[in-house]
C-alpha cells in the first residue's frame, strides 16, 4: 500500500519531477503512450486491486478474520494517519504559499512554462485543499465507523459512492465549460477584442499562437483540430497537415485595409479572425477574415458530384460558396440556378441550440441548400416542418438540408444506433454485477444456515 501509494503520488506531480523521468525512461513501454501520465491510472488500478482484498480482512467473521486487538492497532494507525492529512490539507488551504514554496524547491522552476500564473491560482489551489480534507476527513471517519468499529461494509460503500460522485461532480461539472480562466490566466487585449463581439464566430490560429486549450478555457471555438476524434473527412479539409493546414491558406490575401479575404475554406468554417504571434509585438494579435460565411446560409443552386470531386473544384480560384454547393450524397441530382453575384446572403436563425439536438428556423426565395457550417455525420436525423428529409453531405465536410420555397423549421437530432448499443451492453453488466451479487450473498446465506457451526 505505502510503495503503490508512494509512486502514485509521485507520478502525479508531473513530468517537472525526477521521479517521472525515471518511470518514464525504466517501465518498458511507456514511451509508446500518447500521453505517458496515463500509466497514473494503471497505479490508481492497483490500488483499487489491493483495497478489495482489504475489504474482506477487515468486514470477514469467524475464520480469518483480524484479531480486536489488531483491529484496535489499525484504527489508530488509520485515525493518526488521515486526520494528519487532513490537518496538513488545511494548512495548505489556509497558506497555499507554503506548498508554493516546496513544490517550487523541489523543481527548477524557471522551467516551467506555466510558472508565471502561479499566483493567479493560488486561490483556486486553496479550494482544491479544502475539498481535499473534506472529502479525506470523510472517508477516514467512515472507514473507522462501519470497517473498523464495526463491520458494516454496505454503509462505508454507500458514504464512499456519495463522496466519489460529489468529487466527480465538483470536478466535471465546471471543466472547460465553467473554467475558472480568469484565476488562472491573465488578460489579453485580444481575448477581450473577441469576447466584445457579439456574433457567432470561429477563430483560426496560425502556427504557435494558441497556448494549449486557452481558446477553449474561453468560449471560442477554433478550427485548428486540436481534438484526437476530429473526423476523417475534416482532417483531409485541413489538408492532412495538423500544424500549417495548407488548405485554408488556398486563395487568402491581405487587402488594402489590413483585413484578409479570399480563402473559401475558412469562409465555409465561419472563421472571422485568425490568430497569429510575432517576435515584435508581444500577446495575441488578431487579424479580420472580411469574407468569412456566416453559421448557416442558403445556396440557391447545387451539383451533385463524388467526394473527390467536390474536394477539387472547391480547391480551384473559382469556387464561390454562395453561389453552388457540391453535393455528394448518393441519389441526389443537381438542380437549382446560381445567384447573381453580389446577392444578399439568406441565412437561418438557431432557436435551440445543444449537442444533440439544433433547431433553425428560415425563410428562402427558391429551392435550394441550406448549408450548416457544422461538420457532417451520418447518424444526424433531420426534420423539415416536421417532416423526414434527407442529411446531405456538402462541400465535402458539411452538413446540407435541401428547402422548398417558404418559411420552414428545421431540426436536427443525433441519433447513433452505437450509442444504443453501448447502453445495451451496459445494461446488461448491470443486471449481471445485480445478478453475482445475489447469487453471492444469498450463497453465503445458504452455506451457513446449512452449517451453523460455519
Amino acid at each position: 500500500w505505502s510503495g503503490v501509494g508512494a509512486l502514485a503520488i509521485l507520478y502525479g506531480l508531473g513530468a517537472d519531477t525526477p521521479a517521472f523521468r525515471l518511470f518514464y525512461e525504466t517501465i518498458p513501454g511507456l514511451k509508446n503512450f500518447r500521453a505517458p501520465s496515463m500509466i497514473l491510472f494503471w497505479l490508481a488500478a492497483a490500488l483499487l486491486l489491493m483495497s478489495a482484498e482489504t475489504l474482506r480482512r477487515l468486514t470477514l467473521v469467524g475464520e480469518g478474520a483480524l484479531p480486536e486487538e489488531k483491529r484496535g492497532k489499525i484504527l489508530k494507525r488509520l485515525r493518526v494517519v488521515g486526520f494528519s492529512i487532513v490537518g496538513a490539507l488545511i494548512l495548505f488551504g489556509l497558506f497555499p504559499d507554503l506548498p508554493y514554496s516546496i513544490w517550487n524547491g523541489m523543481v527548477d522552476a524557471s522551467q516551467i512554462p506555466n510558472y508565471a500564473r502561479q499566483p493567479a491560482g493560488k486561490s483556486a489551489f486553496a479550494l482544491g485543499a479544502f475539498r481535499a480534507a473534506l472529502l479525506t476527513g470523510l472517508l477516514t471517519w467512515a472507514t473507522a465507523a462501519f470497517l473498523l468499529k464495526s463491520r458494516k461494509p454496505m454503509a462505508f460503500g454507500l458514504i464512499a459512492l456519495v463522496a466519489g460522485l460529489g468529487d466527480l461532480y465538483w470536478v466535471n461539472s465546471n471543466f472547460v465549460q465553467a473554467y475558472p480562466v480568469e484565476q488562472v490566466q491573465h488578460s489579453d487585449p485580444a481575448l477581450n477584442a473577441l469576447k466584445a463581439d457579439t456574433s457567432r464566430f470561429r477563430v483560426f490560429g496560425l502556427p504557435g499562437a494558441f497556448e494549449g486549450l486557452s481558446m477553449s478555457y474561453n468560449g471560442f471555438e477554433t478550427v485548428d483540430g486540436r481534438a484526437d476524434n476530429e473526423s476523417r473527412h475534416y482532417r483531409a479539409y485541413r489538408g492532412e497537415d495538423y500544424q500549417n493546414n495548407p488548405n485554408f491558406m488556398v486563395g487568402l490575401k491581405q487587402n488594402p485595409d489590413g483585413t484578409v479575404s479570399g480563402s473559401a475554406f475558412l469562409d465555409l468554417l465561419n472563421v472571422k479572425y485568425i490568430a497569429f504571434r510575432t517576435p515584435e509585438a508581444p500577446g495575441l494579435q488578431l487579424v479580420r477574415n472580411v469574407s468569412a460565411m456566416p453559421r448557416t446560409f442558403f445556396v440557391p443552386a447545387w451539383e451533385a458530384v463524388s467526394d473527390s470531386e467536390a474536394f477539387r473544384r472547391m480547391k480551384e480560384p473559382g469556387f464561390d460558396p454562395r453561389r453552388v454547393a457540391y453535393v455528394s450524397t448518393p441519389g441526389f441530382t443537381s438542380g437549382g440556378q446560381p445567384a447573381d453575384s453580389g446577392a444578399a446572403l439568406v441565412s437561418a436563425t438557431q432557436t435551440l441550440r445543444k449537442i444533440n439536438r439544433q433547431s433553425y428556423v428560415v425563410d428562402v426565395p427558391a429551392e435550394g441548400v441550406l448549408v450548416l457550417s457544422e461538420i457532417w455525420f451520418p447518424f444526424w436525423r433531420v426534420k423539415v416542418d416536421g417532416m423526414e428529409t434527407p442529411l446531405l453531405r456538402t462541400n465535402f465536410t458539411f452538413r446540407g438540408i435541401l428547402l422548398k420555397p417558404g418559411h420552414h423549421e428545421v431540426t436536427l437530432e443525433y441519433h447513433s444506433p452505437w450509442i444504443r448499443a453501448g447502453l445495451l451492453v451496459s445494461l446488461a453488466s448491470l443486471l449481471g454485477l445485480i445478478l453475482f451479487a445475489w447469487l453471492t450473498v444469498f450463497g453465503r446465506s445458504r452455506v451457513r444456515s446449512s452449517n451453523p457451526s460455519a
